[in-house]
């Protein structure tokens, strides 16, 4: 199998190409309907495993930097990849974010005893958690712009 996606991989950039790795992560995420085929019809990267740590905006908070530092870690891509991946678990299924490391084992054991998959149940918590996890991130950058408008 991973013979069969690397091949893929290579073939997708050679016959398509792909403008950016950003449009190449993505993409798994929106494969417009429910299987894999889409993604292949599509030319795009299969995404197995995909990582992503936000910036540390509420630490950057408490360490005191500049209005200027505190913009600067302020992330997009991570929030919008994790919102991705958990409007594509809810829509079909074939995407899973995982935010919380303590959901960690009980993925792998579900994927295990169900042929690699997750059922609607583990997909909508997940999905749940993702969407809560990015409002949070959220919050800290309402609550610092609000206070920014004090300020003024």
């Amino acid at each position: 199998m991973l013979f069969l996606i690397s091949l893929f991989i290579i073939l997708g950039f050679i016959l398509v190409g792909v403008p950016n790795m950003e449009s190449a992560a993505h993409a798994p995420f929106f494969a417009p309907n429910k299987g894999w085929t889409d993604v292949f019809y599509m030319a795009a990267v299969i995404t197995v495993n995909f990582v992503s740590n936000f910036y540390p905006f509420k630490e950057a908070l408490n360490e005191k930097l500049s209005r200027e530092e505190i913009i600067e870690k302020i992330d997009i891509g991570g929030p919008t990849l994790v919102r991705s991946a958990a409007k594509s678990a809810l829509r079909h299924g074939m995407v899973a974010p995982v935010v919380d490391p303590g959901d960690y084992g009980k993925v792998v054991r579900e994927m295990t005893e169900n042929n690699d998959r997750l059922g609607e149940y583990m997909l909508t918590s997940l999905a749940h958690k993702a969407f809560t996890y990015t409002q949070e991130y959220e919050e800290e950058i309402k609550g610092w712009t609000g206070e920014l408008l004090k300020e003024i």
